[in-house]
Order: C-alpha cells, then structure tokens, then sequence
C-alpha cells in the first residue's frame, strides 16, 4: 500500500496533466485530496514529516496555478503564501518557489517582478529535474520577449535548447529551437532564425507545430527572402531598433500568416497586406506573456 506523501505525490502529478489539459477545477479537487494526506502531524518520524512538508510544498505551488486559472492572481498569491511559510531555510524548497511565483507573476503581467524571480530561481538550477530547467530557462525567455529583448530571449531558448538536448527531452528541445528563432527574427537575424526554425522542424517530438510553421512563413515573408524557395538572403540589417512598436508588429506578422494560410492568400499579397497593417500598428499593452511554445 501506498504510503500519504506517494499517494499524494501521485495526484499531484495527476493534477499537473488536469492543468495541462484545461480541467483545472479538477486538479484543484485532487490537490485539496493531496494536501489532506501529507499536512504534517508532530508525531511523525523527522524523515517522514520532511517527505510530507516537501509533497505539501509541490502541491501548493500547483495548486496556485489551478487558482490562477479559475479564480484569479490573488487566489493564486494566497496558495504561494502557504507555500511560503512551508520553505523555511531549504534551499531546493526557496527555489522552487521562485520559479512558481516567477511563471505566476509572467502569466499576470507583472514581467518585471517575474524576471527576478525567475533569474533567481536560476542561481540554483541543479535542484531541478532537467525537464524543469528547460521549463524555467524557457519561461524566463518568454518574459524576456515580452520585454521587448529578443536578445536575452534568443540566449536563454538557447541554454534551454542545450539542456534538453544533453538529456535527451525532444518536446523540450523543440519549444526551445522554436521560440529561439522567432526571438531571433525579431532582431532581425534572418538566416538564423531560419536555422533554428529548421532545426526544430526536424525533432520528431509531439507538439502542435501550425505556430512553429506560422514563424517560419512569417520569417520567410521579410525583406530579402525568397518567397518561393523560403531562403533569406545572409546579409543582416544594419541595425534594427527592437522596442513595444516591433514587438506589435512581429504579433500582427503572426495573424496576418494565420489568415493568409487560412484564405490562401498568395505571399506578395500578405506582404503588402502587411506592410498596411504594420503601418498602422501601435504598441500593445497585454496581461502576461504571448502564446508560442510553452512550457507546461
């Protein structure tokens, strides 16, 4: 029979799959059942009592996202709190928290905050699973484009490209190579989003890739590539001012493929149907960062 903090350990990961699946009303049902089993009890031997306090902690920061899902940021912060005061001196414990608030505070629109949380989730990234890693360096890519820095974002999808490599997770190698060359498109490194893109169209991994074919028609549609063979030309902009405005622009490029695939419109004409929309773009202000390939 299963010990609480295994029985526990496995809702939880059941819960992670309701989340990833839109059933976060269920997960919540089945961290509630989770944390009912492991709330630590002052008989316990000390090695049990940690097991449970550490299941309780992962239960908590899942459950401030189903919270966030369904009732909102102060939901979710109220969860974290709990969290919080479960921590103590553990320094896995601490950084784990700070990769939780760090997504919360990036889903909520609060990048800023999210940064730092997530850079100093970052200083103790070996207390991570690989996967986990991938997931932070990832997530600290996506509040560093929404940012409006493409750069830093390219750096971390890379990193996170290399983890998941060196151990193998294909899912986690594709969202990066794929995010990496739409951040490097916004800095107007063509050949190299290209690149990257390819690279990422080539893992055999199971994810949803109409985005992943979206950013590369988008990239292809550019100045200086060919609209027949999707190869752009090695010479890169003299410089390119990356700011809320390009940003805007890179998010309407995305809807524009979108129709134009969806009517079969022919690429000059998405071209210039872009250049209509993007000269009327103005800088968007969003509650968290945008849809591309997220960790989960």
């Amino acid at each position: 029979m299963a010990s609480p903090a295994d029985e526990a350990a496995r809702l939880r990961r059941s819960a992670v799959a309701d989340i990833a699946g839109g059933r976060a009303r269920r997960a919540v049902q089945s961290l509630t059942q989770a944390i009912n089993l492991v709330s630590v009890r002052c008989d316990l031997p000390p090695d049990e009592a940690q097991q449970r306090q550490r299941v309780h902690h992962a239960c908590l920061l899942t459950l401030a996202v189903a919270r966030l899902t369904l009732d909102g940021v102060a939901a979710a912060h109220k969860e974290l709190e709990a969290a919080h005061l479960l921590t103590g001196d553990d320094p896995e414990l601490a950084a784990r928290w700070h990769a939780q608030h760090g997504l919360i505070l990036g889903r909520s629109g609060d990048l800023v905050a999210a940064a730092a949380e997530l850079e100093e989730a970052t200083r103790s990234l070996d207390v991570f699973t690989p996967q986990e890693q991938c997931s932070i360096l990832i997530n600290r890519g996506m509040v560093a484009f929404e940012r409006a820095r493409p750069t830093e974002a390219v750096s971390l999808f890379t990193t996170a490209a290399e983890v998941a490599t060196e151990a193998g997770l294909d899912r986690q190698r594709f969202m990066a190579l794929h995010n990496a060359g739409y951040a490097a498109y916004l800095t107007g490194d063509l050949p190299g989003a290209l690149a990257r893109l390819a690279a990422a169209d080539a893992i055999d991994a199971d994810v949803v890739r109409a985005p992943a074919c979206s950013t590369a028609a988008a990239s292809c549609m550019r100045p200086g590539c060919s609209t027949k063979r999707s190869r752009c030309s090695p010479v890169r902009p003299s410089h390119v001012v990356v700011d809320a405005t390009t940003c805007c622009a890179a998010r309407s490029c995305w809807r524009r493929l979108e129709f134009c695939s969806s009517w079969a419109i022919p690429p000059l004409q998405a071209v210039r149907l872009g250049q209509l929309i993007d000269a009327s773009c103005v800088p968007e202000r969003r509650a968290g960062w945008p849809v591309r390939q997220q960790p989960r």
